[in-house]
């Protein structure tokens, strides 16, 4: 299942909402509301492990921190589908291979 959102806040609603099925977070680095960086630490404060790519198309958005671990990737615009794809697949991979169970984060 895929939840688009319109800003910052509502992405930060909607993944605290359905917490356990969200598998990974796709964000722009400049939302209204928030950025892309507050919405990564906002969700991983519930679900440290999950998967981000944060996609940017400005120099500015590169000073914006975030995790520097191999569950974040940060890609520069433009993006191609293939691209999005194959390091969404590599960060979903790479979770399950991990074995980090979600129950055993409670």
């Amino acid at each position: 299942m895929v939840i688009a959102c319109e800003d910052g806040i509502c992405g930060v609603k909607e993944a605290c909402a359905r917490i356990d099925g969200v598998d990974a977070v796709i964000t722009d680095a400049h939302m209204p509301g928030m950025t892309g960086s507050e919405l990564v630490f906002r969700i991983r404060a519930l679900r440290p492990e999950i998967p981000v790519i944060m996609v940017s198309g400005s120099v500015e958005a590169e000073m914006n921190p975030l995790p520097d671990d191999a569950a974040t990737v940060r890609l520069s615009k433009p993006v191609s589908p293939d691209r999005l794809r194959r390091e969404l697949r590599r960060l979903l991979s790479r979770h399950v291979a991990s074995g980090v169970s979600r129950a055993s984060l409670r």
